[in-house]
């Protein structure tokens, strides 16, 4: 394992799951039981999408950053459940095919409690959906402050997905900029 106590240690880790320090994000999802608290404890920078699958998990952003690319969102939760909360921002910045989101949530459930969700565009539409559910999911947002950079796609839900009753975005709290959940095409 890569991890190590970070109480008290000099060691610097990316993330610590129950009091152990991991230097890799990868590794801390990999071997955290299912009902435990990964928390950032240094800005975290992704080229990739951080995918947490098959988990049962809570992501303490911990007044940290986690910024990714956003092609398949900066997180891409799969087949599972997925607690963000916790100060900090999750940004999703451009991928290859002008995808930003911040998280998607694809046949997973997607609860966000806290925390600074912004993407960025290259002017056009497509791909800015700053969160997305598709497949069997489920999004609850709790609370938390959401700047997308095409406001009209902050929230967004695949249609055919949408329509056929295997995926929502329930709001419950939280701040939208240039949005209203309760008034919008998503």
């Amino acid at each position: 394992l890569n991890g190590g106590n970070s109480n008290g240690s000099t060691n610097s880790y990316v993330v610590s799951v129950g009091g152990y320090g991991f230097s890799n994000i990868n590794d801390a999802i990999a071997h955290a039981d299912n009902g435990e608290v990964i928390a950032l404890e240094e800005n975290f920078q992704n080229n990739n999408s951080l995918v947490i699958a098959n988990k049962d998990i809570t992501l303490d952003l911990n007044n940290h950053n986690l910024i990714g690319n956003g092609n398949d969102g900066a997180i891409l939760a799969e087949n599972g459940k997925v607690t963000l909360t916790g100060e900090g921002l999750v940004h999703g910045t451009l991928g290859a095919d002008a995808y930003s989101m911040g998280v998607w949530a694809h046949d997973a459930h997607v609860v966000i409690n806290d925390g600074l969700y912004t993407n960025e565009t290259d002017g056009s539409e497509r791909g800015t959906d700053l969160i997305y559910a598709s497949g069997n999911s489920l999004i609850e947002i709790n609370g938390g402050v959401f700047e997308a950079a095409t406001p009209q796609w902050t929230l967004n839900v695949k249609d055919a997905d949408y329509k056929a009753g295997k995926a929502n975005i329930i709001v419950k709290g939280g701040s939208f900029k240039n949005f209203d959940p309760a008034n919008c095409l998503a």
